[in-house]
């Protein structure tokens, strides 16, 4: 049997990682803060809430293809034993990896159908004091959860070191 599908799902999975860690370092600690400075025009807060949303879409891209590049490497490991399976170290870090998925996935759903619908309504109103107050408001609680995501995220990657050295 070829090692092929197997090398293309690791480095599709290490892309899919980068893409995904770098997307939400760079929204958290360039382009939230840069916004919480500079957006004055309505245009801009506009352009702004579109590239947040647009970094979303990657971001759940991202997501699918870990997924599904993930699956296929855990069933393709010499210590799986089944779907809950938990009988050694490397059981435990794939069941607390899963576990943290599963949170993530939520983090992401509470930003892409709460959140980013509430800054692109906020990007409509008229602009004025109490809607650049809420625009502030918003835009803290999309850094907040995207930093959630962020710590799951790097414990996930933790989760696979000790999965990898088992």
């Amino acid at each position: 049997m070829t090692d092929w599908p197997l090398i293309l799902a690791y480095a599709v999975h290490l892309l899919a990682t980068a893409a995904w860690v770098s997307g939400l370092a760079a929204t958290i600690w360039v382009a939230i803060p840069a916004a919480r400075r500079s957006l004055s025009s309505l245009q801009d807060q506009q352009a702004f809430a579109h590239l947040l949303q647009r970094i979303q879409q990657a971001g759940w891209f991202s997501l699918v293809l870990l997924t599904a590049t993930g699956l296929f490497q855990m069933a393709s490991h010499p210590a799986y034993a089944g779907t809950l399976v938990i009988n050694s170290r490397w059981g435990l870090a794939m069941l607390l990896k899963h576990i943290l998925f599963l949170c993530l996935l939520g983090v992401n759903a509470a930003i892409t159908w709460g959140v980013l619908p509430g800054l692109r309504r906020l990007t409509w109103l008229t602009p004025d004091a109490e809607q650049s107050g809420a625009l502030t408001a918003a835009l803290k609680r999309q850094q907040t959860l995207l930093t959630i995501s962020l710590v799951f995220t790097l414990v996930i990657l933790v989760a696979t070191a000790v999965a990898r050295a088992s």
